[in-house]
């Protein structure tokens, strides 16, 4: 294996996963890596570059490197581009299962220690009733989709001043 294909020297070992995606872009940046149901596909290139930029907003949004972000949405591509930001980001993803009801993901929220929660839409009449029903707290709350309740921002083309912090 040649020295550019190993992570940086004291990387944690999240962050490889950012060098993988990183290096197969390099690679074949064409070559689609992810396709929907909908048929819609992103190259190794596009999967790099979008996963960079919401790993920067994520860290811009004031998230460190092991902070936990919870991840509550529908089985879409853009849940693989979570955990790969978070990855790259050396943040951890946890994952709240899509069919859990609204208090189940609040215990999961607390249990956790979330520091932010990502959704997609079809769950999004779920994220109010959860964080009611719970004390704990998020800094920041994205939501797949169209811009949504005061409190969430917009998924898409994420910047580093795009996500909302909550306060």
């Amino acid at each position: 294996t040649a020295a550019t294909d190993r992570p940086p020297e004291g990387a944690l070992m999240p962050s490889y996963v950012g060098h993988l995606v990183h290096r197969l872009a390099r690679q074949a940046p064409a070559r689609p890596v992810l396709v929907g149901a909908d048929g819609r596909s992103l190259t190794r290139a596009r999967l790099d570059e979008r996963t960079s930029r919401l790993a920067n907003a994520f860290l811009g949004a004031g998230l460190a490197p092991g902070d936990r972000v919870a991840v509550w949405m529908e089985d879409v591509p853009e849940t693989v581009e979570v955990y790969l930001a978070a990855a790259k980001a050396s943040l951890v993803g946890v994952p709240i299962g899509r069919l859990l009801a609204a208090p189940e993901a609040a215990y999961v929220l607390t249990d956790v220690g979330a520091r932010a929660l990502v959704t997609s839409q079809g769950l999004a009449e779920r994220v109010a009733p959860a964080l009611a029903a719970t004390d704990h707290e998020l800094d920041v709350l994205v939501a797949l989709g169209e811009p949504g309740a005061d409190r969430t921002a917009r998924y898409e083309e994420p910047t580093r001043n795009s996500l909302c912090r909550l306060t």
